[in-house]
């Protein structure tokens, strides 16, 4: 997946956010979109990325949040 914005429907509102970067798991299937909202104060978003639905989902598993977490924390590191 190569996007740079991602236009969803949030809440019955349609929502923009600018696309760091994308991961892709193969064995589990699933997308992982990183990304931000320049009109929130949090920096940085994880979400799965659901592209049939062109949605963004809460990460609920646990592996997945600490492999994201891992993932955030070299860019940050690598970015200073």
């Amino acid at each position: 997946m190569n996007i740079k914005n991602l236009r969803v429907v949030e809440n019955g509102e349609v929502k923009e956010y600018d696309v760091l970067f994308t991961l892709k798991d193969e064995k589990k299937n699933k997308e992982f979109i990183i990304y931000t909202d320049l009109n929130s104060d949090i920096d940085i978003y994880a979400a799965l990325y659901n592209a049939k639905e062109n949605r963004i989902e809460y990460i609920d598993n646990p592996d997945d949040q600490i492999m994201i977490d891992k993932v955030i924390k070299i860019v940050k590191e690598s970015s200073k």
